[in-house]
């Protein structure tokens, strides 16, 4: 089996047989981080931290938390900037939220540069590969447009 891309959860265990099997035998396959996954892991903080009820009810809040979920969708190399202006910007509350993410998906902040982070940035980073960056700024048609089309055409 020849895949080009790999899509899954962040579970350490299946990222490491996926790549131990596919990309090694192959060289073409790439493991990516699905962003649902990853709102995912972010609502389950939001939960552990207590802000559940924050996040439903305050749409300014809701709004920060998926600030954080939108760094997915920027170029890899510009992750790590846009984590500490965000973390700079949003609310002192957050911090905590914004520690966890850290930790998980950017890496820590240290003297001699970021940690290695638990999920790489590759991993999760929307724009990290080719073939997503264009399913991403070139969408599918909808079935009903495609519908659409082939009624337009009757």
């Amino acid at each position: 089996m020849e895949s080009k891309l790999i899509m899954m959860d962040f579970e350490l265990a299946s990222i490491n047989a996926f790549g131990v099997k596919f990309v090694t035998t192959t060289h073409s396959s790439i493991i990516s981080g699905c962003f649902f996954h990853l709102q995912n892991s972010i609502q389950r903080k939001v939960q552990g931290l207590g802000f559940k009820t924050n996040y439903e009810q305050d749409p300014v809040f809701s709004h920060h938390v998926n600030q954080i979920a939108a760094l997915a969708f920027l170029q890899p190399n510009d992750v790590s900037q846009g984590f500490d202006d965000l973390y700079n910007s949003l609310p002192q509350m957050l911090h905590p939220l914004l520690g966890y993410f850290e930790d998980a998906y950017v890496g820590r902040n240290r003297t001699q540069g970021r940690a290695k982070p638990m999920s790489e940035i590759e991993l999760w980073n929307m724009l990290s590969n080719a073939r997503l960056r264009h399913l991403i700024m070139h969408p599918l048609p909808s079935i009903l447009q495609q519908l659409e089309g082939l009624a337009h055409n009757l």
